[in-house]
Parts: C-alpha cells; structure tokens; sequence
C-alpha cells in the first residue's frame, strides 16, 4: 500500500506542475495565476523560454500608445528566447490572433484579402458609373424646327 499512496502523491504533484501558469503583477506584487484567468490590463512577467499566455504589448514606464497600435506587438504562443519582459494583455482566448485564426479554419471562411477588398470598391463604382446615364443625351430638335442644335461651343452653322 505505501507504494500505491506514492505513486499517487507523485501523480498529483505531476497534475499540478502541467496545469499552466503565469506570472502576473496585480496589485503591485508578483503572483501566480492559471493561465485561463489572465483578463485585459493584467501585467504578465516573461523570461527566457516561456511562451507568451495571450496578445499584448510590452509594458514601458509611462507609455502612451493608441488602443490601435500594432506595432511592437507580442502574439499568443511565441517563445521569448532570451531575456525578461514585462507585458500587457490586450486580448485573450478567440479575440487573439491565433484565435482569429482558429475561428477561421472553423468556419472555413477566408478573410478579404487588402486586395479583394479594393477590387469590390472598383466593381462597385463601376457598376454605378454604368447604370448612371452618362454623359447625358442632347436634346436634338426635331427635322422641322426653326432653331438649329447647339454644340458645347456654340451655335451650328
């Protein structure tokens, strides 16, 4: 029986070093949270060889940065490799890239390229040109009429 409640203990111990953890400042001190209850905001602290739980964008002292920014971003999954870093989290789960790509082969659904997207504004215009009656008919009088037709630069001969 000890060697059963070992193996048990072992295998407990083995559950809880796989389940994935971060480190994160909250509230001004370091803690450690499983990686499921990172939100918006929270401040997660990387070092070499960890892999980075959600997006965001590294924390610098007084930074102002646009909510749009995308420069200088750190993605979802990617390894820092050497050094510390401190990092905001701006999104989580399905709303990070590589949830946006999930979602996409899900659904089988391809986003408009840059490209596509410009070629349905150009249909779009073209077809309203065609349809508009341009440039307008001249109104020709009838064969029988006194007045002759006028052009752009003037009277007839």
């Amino acid at each position: 029986m000890p060697a059963e409640r070992r193996a048990e203990r072992s295998l407990e111990a083995l559950c809880r070093m796989l389940v994935p953890t971060d480190r994160v400042r909250r509230d001004g001190e370091a803690q450690v949270v499983p990686a499921g209850f990172l939100v918006r905001g929270d401040t997660v602290l990387l070092e070499a060889g960890d892999r980075v739980p959600d997006d965001g964008r590294p924390a610098i002292a007084e930074e102002h940065v646009p909510v749009a920014e995308r420069t200088g971003m750190l993605f979802m999954n990617t390894a820092l490799t050497r050094g510390r870093a401190e990092m905001i989290v701006t999104a989580t789960g399905m709303r990070t890239e590589v949830g946006a790509i999930a979602e996409a082969l899900r659904t089988g659904a391809e986003p408009s390229s840059p490209l596509q997207v410009q070629m349905d504004i150009l249909g779009r215009s073209l077809a309203v040109s065609a349809a508009w009656p341009w440039p307008p008919t001249p109104s020709w009088p009838s064969y029988g009429a006194k007045s002759s037709p006028t052009s752009p630069f003037g009277r007839w001969p």
